[in-house]
């Protein structure tokens, strides 16, 4: 008697599932990945890892319960998938994080604007392939000390200098240019934001600047305001200057990360993707900086700002100020008063 041929084993059709919902995500990571947005880039990147964790634990699913017995089958099912729900929430909070710590713009209405202040100097440079761009405001003439300035995450040059161009705020810095270079996807910087590349944009922007005929590089104030307070102390930390005026510091990332959701604590803390660690870098300066921080800040802790100026080796000046909201410093009379006469004494200590 014949016996029947043996019929080949069709793969069972959750595996199948399994297999079509890792092809789809992979092609709406794709879809994402080509929209013209430095955010959608990594949105689509945490897509496809998520994807890829998802896919290597389905075949992990798969080959562990095929012959395993039903006890087994809903453990591995239960644990596949609190693993997977981990996997996809990390990779999200680490890729997708920074990107709400940044706002880049461009305004060309405001660079139109500045063409009719003969003071105002647009400033390009390459460094290693990167464009830094932005602008100089001239308040002397000849080789003059400089305020290299780095702004807050929705900042440009062109409308930084801008108001310092029509309002008295700029007196605060008389006798002194005053220098902002656009972080990397800002103004027409290249790049992207990110704590490396605001580093490096930070040592570009000095390197550049300092070498100019019209800039004293014995006399650099460097001077930053929110997220471009680390900025300003990873440049003291690795170059030298004259003083160091910091508006709503923060101690580190984790602060500003927790303000938003404070869960990252212990192991969480991995999930912290921009860290500029700047109660870190304040070891390696050695000048006494002027610190303003506000208790009513609302945006950067004002415990994260003790933190911070507990960590100058020189000590520092520091000024706790009440009833300033965070985007109100450049508006305080008071503040720019004390940031003027700072400015004056490390200036002319270096005269």
């Amino acid at each position: 008697m014949e016996t029947a041929p043996e019929q080949t084993k069709l793969p069972r059709p959750r595996f199948l599932r399994a297999v079509v919902a890792a092809l789809l995500m992979s092609v709406v990571a794709l879809l994402i990945w080509f929209l013209p947005s430095e955010k959608a880039h990594t949105v689509g990147f945490a897509i496809l890892i998520a994807t890829v964790a998802l896919a290597l634990l389905n075949w992990l699913l798969f080959f562990v319960t095929r012959r395993a017995n039903r006890g087994l089958k809903v453990f591995v099912r239960i644990l596949a998938a609190l693993v997977s729900l981990v996997v996809t929430l990390s990779v999200t909070v680490y890729t997708l994080a920074p990107t709400q710590l940044f706002y880049p713009r461009n305004d060309e209405e405001l660079t139109s604007a500045l063409a009719a202040y003969p003071a105002a100097e647009p400033l390009t440079f390459e460094a290693d392939g990167r464009i830094v761009s932005g602008w100089m405001l001239h308040k002397t003439e000849g080789k003059a000390p400089l305020v290299l300035y780095f702004g807050g995450n929705g900042e440009i040059a062109a409308n930084r200098i801008l108001l310092l161009a029509e309002n008295k705020e700029i007196s605060a810095f008389d006798g002194c240019n005053f220098a902002f270079l656009d972080y990397p996807g800002y103004g027409t910087s290249s790049g992207s934001p990110g704590e490396a590349s605001l580093k490096q944009m930070g040592l570009d922007a000095y390197d550049a600047l300092s070498t100019r005929e019209d800039v004293d590089a014995s006399r650099i104030v460097l001077f930053g305001f929110s997220m471009g307070t680390g900025v300003a102390n990873y440049v003291a930390a690795n170059r030298t200057a004259a003083g160091l005026v910091l508006f709503a510091p923060y101690a580190d990332g984790y602060d500003l990360y927790n303000s938003m959701i404070p869960v990252f604590v212990g192991p969480l803390r991995a999930l912290v993707a921009f860290r500029m660690e700047s109660v870190r870098l304040a070891e390696s300066i050695s000048l006494k900086p002027l610190v303003f921080a506000s208790v009513d800040d609302g945006v950067v802790p004002f415990a994260s700002s003790e933190r911070l100026v507990n960590a100058y080796p020189a000590g520092c000046d520091f000024v706790q100020m009440q009833g300033l909201k965070h985007n109100d410093f450049w508006g305080s009379e008071d503040v720019l008063q004390r940031v003027s006469q700072y400015i004056a004494e490390v200036i002319n200590r270096g005269a």
